[in-house]
């Protein structure tokens, strides 16, 4: 067996696959050249990961840079936080690999790679997340809405035709919008 790890961008404000530059189109690239392992009866498993974060992440991700700003006391430019964002928290893509592997045994290589989405499937907007970050600390953001312009092919709307592994869910919901606005995503098949 052989597991590989995809992003959610391979999908840029689409429901079919429209890389947002060249490290999605990389995930998929391998995609392609692992079938034909797969079709010759190794069981392969790629999963999509969406935005993650968790303890000690040091990686300069938006939701570190609000939580720092907040801490400090000091303004951020933000764009004008229209476009989603499913963040997963470390601890739930851990679990939700775990349920993928379940699957991953009862997989006939035959049909290819199986390919399931670690998303919450209750993305947010970054606007609701600055405002969420803040209630979280007890303090007021100081985000300086549509100081940034956004990104040439921005993403403004994430991902959410993909099937979730059997029986996960994740369990840290904090970033998670309470309805998901487009009743679709995590775990189709359940």
């Amino acid at each position: 067996s052989l597991v590989t790890f995809g992003s959610s961008w391979e999908f840029a404000d689409s429901e079919r696959y429209r890389p947002f530059n060249l490290y999605a189109a990389s995930k998929r690239a391998g995609q392609d050249l692992l079938m034909h392992y797969a079709l010759r009866g190794l069981r392969i498993l790629k999963l999509i990961v969406f935005d993650t974060y968790g303890e000690g992440d040091a990686r300069r991700k938006l939701l570190g840079i609000l939580q720092d700003s907040c801490a400090q006391g000091k303004d951020v430019g933000t764009t004008l936080g229209e476009q989603e964002i499913d963040l997963v928290h470390i601890d739930d893509i851990c679990m939700g690999v775990e349920a993928a592997l379940h699957d991953l045994k009862a997989w006939d290589p035959a049909n290819g790679i199986l390919v399931l989405g670690l998303g919450s499937g209750r993305p947010i907007l970054v606007k609701e997340l600055i405002l969420r970050v803040g209630q979280l600390a007890g303090k007021e953001v100081r985000a300086k809405l549509g100081e940034r312009p956004y990104r040439p092919r921005e993403i403004m709307r994430v991902y959410r035709s993909y099937r979730g592994p059997s029986g996960w869910t994740p369990k840290r919901t904090e970033f998670q919008a309470s309805v998901d606005p487009a009743g679709r995503g995590r775990n189709l098949d359940n």
